[in-house]
């Protein structure tokens, strides 16, 4: 086990602080020289970029000190054989930004914050910043039992706070720290694709290395992005695919070469956030084999990774892209019809009003534009069938939910939408007192009024409209409905969540969303489908009022 060696002075009463040297702060790791060029089944890897920073707050008995380091690339690392790793059981490797050949390393840093305190007497040194140049940033990689990860360490030492007056303050205070180190997954390490090995945190110790009373703290933040060159085999994944949502496509990865030499091919499927609802996990799920296949609700990004018996492997990524699932079963059908009889109809007839100095106000309740779902409901229940009684759902009673059955695929368990029943049917109710054999409907003909008109434009109001855009209730309705995010079964089409429950509420709030969008945008349709004059039968006065310039929907006033 390596670890890092902190030099600082103590005595009893005095302390001082050595001068920083790059050899002191920054020590050599041995690497892995290739004998002859790398091993046939060693990675070589290029450094991309790389960067520490560190720093080491220590006291004992009178001193206290501090030192902080940085250090990075300063240009492009030149390649290197050297940095290499054996992917096998057992295999190490390391990988640096010095070079082998050159012994060089593009670098440059300093040491800064620099101080130390004696509180037993004025002894005190302040450093300012010193600047180091082509010191090495390095990393250690060894195989761990598990082949699926691998062991990165960092290659620095603690920054020294030791002796800068030839021993007038006193000695170093002895401490050990344990080299740190974290892990990266084998696959991503070797992918051929940039990768960022970090190894960073924070070591305390209340003791020195002889057992005495001590505060140390050493904290390390360590960055090198690396790609690996391109070794024997080439995994191939296939595609891109595409699916039809809910379907199972099949993934091949028999492309992949050279197939003798592979012994596993491994599969991971993530979901691509942007082609999936809201909540979706964006976990991972794994399955093997040189060919599988998976069920797809929304789009995955598919990653093959393949083995071979030496350890070493490549990785590589597709996609599968989820086509909706179309047809008349994923529209919502619609029909307008109008209705005789509906105990709702308006009966009130058009009706003048005097307001004084020859003013009328005139009333015309020509028709409704309501529910045809069977029984009545309120204006806002537009989505057939009505929910029923006491219920906030159309679970079962508009759409059922079906549960996948893909064991260890990206979305085994979810529940989505199957048998859409949902629907939209409207039914037009026009007002008896103003359709032929009424009252106002002979007067006005008898007066060579348009009172044919008048009625076909109050059916369109109600209805279709006149084949303006939104001159209908019903035609603003159907409008909606051609729209993706309007038809209620395209909406729910593509939903679905990791249990029923969640299932049940996201598509049930997404209806009433829908629902809501219907019944606004179809509240006002278009403000003139009929212009012109029209006679108001005035009760009071026992007479009939013209209205000049009447307009559907109206009413309008006119002196």
């Amino acid at each position: 086990m390596k670890s890092w060696v902190l030099g600082l002075t103590a005595l009893t009463c005095l302390a001082v602080v050595a001068a920083p040297t790059a050899s002191a702060a920054l020590p050599e790791i041995p690497g892995l020289p290739p004998l002859g060029g790398p091993p046939s089944n060693a990675r070589t890897f290029e450094v991309l970029s790389a960067s520490e920073t560190y720093s080491v707050t220590a006291s004992e008995g009178c001193v206290s000190g501090h030192r902080t380091f940085t250090e990075s690339t300063t240009s492009a690392v030149p390649k290197d054989e050297a940095n290499m790793f054996v992917p096998r059981p057992g295999g190490e490797g390391s990988i640096s930004t010095r070079n082998s050949g050159t012994e060089s390393s593009p670098t440059s840093g300093q040491f800064s914050s620099n101080y130390i305190d004696n509180s037993c007497q004025p002894c005190h040194y302040d450093y300012g910043s010193t600047a180091v140049n082509g010191g090495s940033i390095a990393m250690l990689l060894a195989a761990t039992p598990d082949p699926e990860t691998v062991k990165i360490s960092t290659a620095i030492g603690p920054p020294e706070v030791g002796d800068v007056t030839t021993g007038l303050c006193g000695g170093p205070i002895p401490a050990a720290v344990i080299e740190p180190s974290s892990t990266v997954p084998t696959d991503q390490l070797l992918s051929g694709k940039p990768v960022t090995l970090t190894v960073a945190g924070e070591t305390r110790l209340e003791a020195d290395s002889l057992g005495r009373p001590a505060s140390i703290t050493v904290s390390y933040d360590v960055m090198m992005t690396v790609k690996a060159n391109g070794g024997e085999l080439q995994a191939d994944p296939g595609g891109p695919y595409s699916v039809t949502r809910a379907g199972k496509v099949k993934l091949d990865g028999s492309g992949s070469t050279p197939r003798a030499k592979i012994e596993k091919y491994k599969w991971s499927f993530k979901p691509i956030a942007a082609d999936c609802p809201p909540g979706v996990s964006g976990d991972a799920a794994h399955k093997e084999g040189r060919t599988t296949s998976i069920v797809a609700l929304c789009g995955v990004k598919a990653t093959l990774t393949v083995v071979a018996k030496n350890g070493d492997r490549d990785t590589a990524s597709t996609t599968v892209r989820v086509r909706p699932r179309g047809g008349k079963t994923w529209r919502t059908p619609f029909s307008q019809r109008e209705a005789k009889g509906d105990p709702r109809t308006p009966k009130e007839p058009p009706s003048a009003t005097a307001l004084g100095g020859g003013d009328f106000a005139f009333s015309l309740f020509g028709g409704l534009n309501v529910s045809d779902c069977g029984r009545e409901s309120a204006s806002s229940e537009i989505l057939c069938p009505l929910l029923e009684k006491g219920s906030s759902s159309w679970l079962d009673n508009g759409y059922e939910l079906r549960q996948v059955d893909d064991p260890k695929g990206p979305f085994d368990g979810d529940f989505y939408v199957v048998s859409p029943q949902i629907r939209v049917k409207r039914a037009a109710l026009i007002n008896p007192s103003i359709l032929p054999g009424s009252a106002f409907y002979e007067h006005n003909l008898a007066a060579g009024q348009d009172v044919a008109g008048f009625v076909k434009a109050v059916r369109e109001h109600e209805g279709l409209g006149n084949g303006t855009p939104h001159s209908g209730h019903g035609g603003a309705m159907k409008e909606v409905l051609a729209t993706p995010s309007g038809d209620p079964r395209r909406v729910i089409e593509q939903l679905f969540a990791a249990n029923r429950e969640k299932a049940k509420n996201l598509v049930d709030a997404a209806l009433r969303r829908v629902e809501r969008e219907l019944d606004v945008r179809s509240e006002d349709p278009l403000a003139e489908i009929w212009s012109g004059e029209i006679d108001f039968y005035d009760e009071y006065q026992h007479k009939w009022i013209p209205g000049p310039g009447f307009r559907i929907p109206g009413p309008a006033m006119r002196g």
